[in-house]
């Protein structure tokens, strides 16, 4: 039986700088990894552009969510291509 994602949970979260940020945990059945993005200050051409964490959260669990659920998290090239299809940008 292949590996599914079955959950992704975000959330807001104070980082050790006192900014908000995201973490999301990711649920495959009862196995589940955790993580949060610090906010970074690079503007570089090829940085993400940041998002409020509200907003960010918001768009994690309307959009994103619901389309990682199911697919296979070792096929990370499948999750990268729908990623930067519902991006929409070149980067």
């Amino acid at each position: 039986m292949a590996l599914r994602i079955t959950k992704l949970t975000v959330r807001t979260e104070l980082d050790s700088q006192g900014n908000w940020t995201v973490a999301a945990s990711l649920f495959c059945g009862r196995a589940a990894v955790h993580a949060s993005v610090p906010r970074g200050e690079s503007v570089g051409t090829h940085e993400a552009r940041a998002l409020p964490a509200e907003k960010a959260v918001r768009s994690l669990e309307r959009v994103i969510a619901p389309r990682l659920k199911g697919m296979n998290p070792l096929e990370q090239e499948k999750i990268d291509a729908m990623l930067s299809k519902l991006d929409g940008t070149k980067n």
